[in-house]
């Protein structure tokens, strides 16, 4: 657990990947599976458990943002501060009314201009070009999510016929760049001397992505995207090394302590392209703490910034 967070952001972490893979994941893969009386009751079980999972996500997850804003704030950053507090607002809001074609639009560009913001604080002049690349793969893959869509709530806000032309290359570049940082993850943040530990962990999800596919590829395809939204049009073989890269990377930032270690697997739970609020804001959280990840331990409270969209945080070292 990094120390300069409060420990409701570990917290958030079990239960996002808890939502993910018992709610999204394993209950969804019940459908598969013989109705015994066993697996009605086991079903009815990891249920609850994720619903469960589900409500205290969200009042994490935007208690979160909250303090993220709240630390904008105190470091005279208030553009994104105020993107991320209207951001907060406008879910909780989606709780009450159903989000219209306006509504939608609207949280998409909020998450759009919190990337925007984000994107000041992640890249920095002193960075190789690689390491812009570990947080700009992953922004780039939300930002092709979000762009499609804010394309087709367009096309209904302007009552315009049938989805958007665009969002389908907006969709498919996006996964192109899930799959490229997760390869690029895991081989820039797993250290150069792999443990047995961290060799395993990669293994695991890959090795058991590759037997189903192999096994059943049209139930593969299926739980892909109730998981975490792809829709496998890549050869497979590069889902199974960049599933191993997201999790070696995690792995090996959790073991370390850093923030990218707690932000990792929340871009993981969050999926590619969502459009339910919660993981929206589970994407939100984890590309900041990718970026703080990046910068080193949290700026004292004393430091101020002139330019309120700009980091001045020196790399670690």
């Amino acid at each position: 657990m990094p120390k300069d967070y409060p420990r409701f952001f570990r917290w958030l972490v079990i239960a996002a990947v808890a939502e993910w893979l018992l709610g999204r994941t394993l209950s969804r893969s019940a459908i598969f599976m013989p109705k015994s009386p066993l697996v009605l009751v086991a079903y009815q079980a990891i249920t609850i458990t994720s619903q469960l999972a589900s409500t205290a996500a969200a009042l994490l997850a935007a208690a979160a943002l909250l303090w993220i804003a709240g630390w904008l704030v105190r470091r005279s950053r208030l553009p994104l501060a105020i993107v991320l507090a209207a951001f907060v607002s406008l879910s909780l809001a989606m709780l009450l009314y159903p989000p219209s074609g306006e509504l939608a639009l609207v949280i998409h560009l909020l998450v759009m201009l919190a990337l925007l913001g984000m994107t000041a604080v992640a890249m920095r002049r002193e960075q190789s070009w690689i390491e812009r690349l570990t947080w700009g793969l992953p922004a780039g893959a939300v930002a092709a999510g979000q762009l499609f869509h804010a394309a087709n709530a367009l096309q209904t806000v302007l009552g315009l016929p049938g989805p958007s032309s665009a969002g389908p290359v907006f969709f498919n570049l996006g996964e192109i760049l899930v799959m490229a940082a997760g390869i690029l993850l895991g081989w820039f943040f797993v250290p150069r001397s792999w443990s047995w530990k961290v060799l395993l962990i990669a293994a695991i999800p890959g090795l058991a992505f590759a037997a189903l596919y192999l096994a059943a590829p049209a139930m593969a395809g299926v739980l892909a995207i109730w998981s975490v939204g792809l829709t496998l049009f890549l050869p497979w073989p590069l889902y199974v090394i960049s599933l191993s890269g997201w999790a070696a990377a995690a792995a090996s930032q959790l073991a370390r302590g850093s923030p990218s270690g707690l932000g990792l697997p929340l871009l993981i739970a969050g999926g590619y392209a969502p459009q339910l609020s919660l993981q929206l804001s589970l994407l939100l959280i984890a590309l900041w703490l990718l970026a703080a990840g990046r910068l080193g331990p949290l700026p004292a409270p004393g430091i101020s910034f002139a330019n309120p969209w700009r980091h001045s945080v020196q790399p670690e070292g």
